[in-house]
């Protein structure tokens, strides 16, 4: 018997891993559903989305030239940065690790 899908535990990247395998591998979901392990792999990709957040947003924010000096200097700029950077890790992520 297939465990149930708690999607309050998910969280966005959970959530759209679970939208793209129905979607784009539905004989992968079905497989994982079947089997048990769906919930299982979804948290394994929240895990791994969280570990290269972790990892790379302090790099970026370097490379990038966001400092507590820019944010107490001119922080409208350190703000329309950091959200840019934010959708750039995430766009990341989705392409890197949810979406394959």
């Amino acid at each position: 018997m297939p465990k149930i899908i708690d999607q309050s535990r998910l969280n966005r990247f959970g959530r759209e891993r679970l939208k793209f395998l129905k979607e784009n591998r539905e004989n992968q979901y079905q497989s994982m559903y079947y089997r048990g392990t769906l919930m299982e792999h979804l948290l394994n990709i929240e895990e791994q989305a969280q570990e290269f957040l972790e990892k790379e947003e302090p790099k970026m924010m370097e490379a990038w030239g966001l400092t507590n000096e820019l944010k107490s200097e001119d922080f409208l700029k350190y703000t329309g940065l950091k959200k840019n950077l934010d959708m750039t890790l995430t766009r990341m992520v989705l392409e890197q690790i949810v979406w394959v």
